[in-house]
């Protein structure tokens, strides 16, 4: 396949998701901006003992347990419309569940039954997939295309607690994959990245470790690698491996004195090298948390992607990560501001149509963000540029083949020419990010 060439252009001027978390001591489910600010309450009255929360962003719901009634419940973003999906009691103690939504599936730890489940979405067809009396589910994560379940422990015994376990989603193959925790209090897997991360309770400690090097103890320096120590007590997580980062919410019930991020909050990078930053802080205590990675505003592209208070890295026009591309850019195709990320650029090629050889550029973009357009443009001197907003009297020279969604709000497009390489041998393409006043 014949290479063409490239260019990138960012031309400016400009201008939700957000975190959702449970707040058990407050009996609430809250929400802010991926930096903190903005905080509201989702639900108020949410239950006497909300524990485990994930969200569904196809129908943009979220699920949630309450084991003061040991009941699963599902509502909408906004709070509203709350309905019972499954009343797991009595006896019961729900802690934590996931979503496999291409399956139709429910995953949930149970303490107290000591079992993880599977349900349908709407708490039909539940089946046991393991029942440990002895290391008591508490937190899971799904690796779907992996199709793999991780879960950690509730206590274990004394002298091995806190154990991380794995299996295939239907139950089989069950392993354990990580010891040496003092109590594991949230599990998250980024399985394209290559690392299982975990939340060690009683130590103070988010950690991760190389799925390469599993199975692994926690006390092992060289293969278990603690991201944020000098925590009081972590629990919960989740990973936003797009923007590189890992948020997490602390109980402070251990009050252990010294601590950072106590009753609130927190986000840190996923390979540990960023701060420590306390997003919001409660008051009371959160104890599980969940992320809806769609961005409306460049800002808030700006707050999930950048620290708190970013200065002037953070401009339409700055370049931070030195690969070239403007933030502007960085934004609309969907790439990382402050990683280069050469290949995940738009791919200029070659595309039979007709017996012929047509140039196309395959691009992702991202969708919803108010006043941002990412546009191809097309040239065959490189001194006039076309694109959808130029006049034109005749055809336009570029046709649409595909557009095909992504997750996030995002879609993958692929542009072609009109003019065959043989009709017109030099055609160039570039992208251009507008942001409108």
């Amino acid at each position: 396949m014949k290479t063409l060439p490239v260019l990138l252009l960012a031309s400016t001027t400009l201008h939700a998701g957000g975190i959702y978390w449970s707040n058990r001591g407050a009996s609430l489910l809250e929400r802010s901006l991926y930096d903190g600010s903005g905080r509201v309450t989702v639900l108020s009255s949410a239950g006497a003992n909300v524990r485990g929360l994930a969200l569904d962003l196809t129908n943009n719901l979220i699920y949630y347990a309450d084991n003061g009634a040991d009941i699963l419940y599902k509502l909408k973003l906004d709070g509203t419309g709350r309905t019972t999906i499954l009343s797991v009691g009595p006896g019961a103690f729900p802690a934590d569940l996931r979503l496999n939504l291409a399956a139709g599936h429910l995953y949930y730890c149970d303490q107290q039954k000591a079992h993880i489940r599977r349900i349908n979405l709407d708490g039909t067809n539940a089946v046991t997939l393991v029942t440990d009396t002895a290391y008591q589910p508490y937190y899971l994560d799904l690796d779907i295309p992996g199709g793999k379940i991780y879960w950690g422990d509730f206590d274990g015994s004394p002298s091995d607690s806190g154990n991380v376990f794995r299996m295939n989603l239907d139950g089989s193959g069950r392993e354990t994959v990580v010891t040496g925790n003092l109590q594991t209090r949230g599990v998250g897997v980024d399985a394209a990245g290559g690392y299982l991360y975990w939340v060690n309770r009683n130590a103070g400690k988010v950690m991760r470790c190389r799925l390469a090097d599993l199975p692994v103890n926690a006390t092992d320096t060289a293969k278990a690698q603690t991201l944020y120590a000098s925590l009081d007590t972590p629990h919960g997580m989740v990973l936003d491996t797009r923007a590189g980062k890992i948020y997490w919410v602390d109980t402070a019930t251990n009050g252990t004195p010294g601590t950072l991020g106590d009753q609130a909050v927190s986000r840190g990078s996923m390979d540990g090298t960023g701060p420590h930053e306390v997003l919001v802080s409660l008051g009371s205590e959160p104890w599980d948390i969940d992320i809806d990675p769609r961005c409306l505003t460049y800002g808030e592209w700006v707050a999930r992607f950048f620290a708190r208070n970013p200065g002037a890295a953070a401009v339409e026009e700055a370049d931070p990560d030195r690969d070239g591309i403007a933030n502007l850019m960085e934004c609309g195709l969907a790439l990382h501001p402050q990683q280069p990320d050469a290949a995940a650029l738009p791919a200029v090629f070659l595309l039979s149509h007709e017996g012929a050889a047509f140039p196309a550029i395959r691009y992702t973009r991202r969708t919803g963000v108010a006043k941002l357009s990412v546009l191809p443009q097309y040239s065959t001197d490189l001194d006039f540029w076309w694109d959808e907003t130029s006049p034109t009297d005749g055809i336009p020279p570029l046709v649409e083949v595909s557009v095909v969604p992504q997750p996030e709000n995002l879609e993958t497009v692929t542009v072609r020419s009109i003019f065959s390489l043989e009709q017109r041998p030099r055609q160039y393409f570039r992208m251009k990010a507008i942001l409108a006043l």
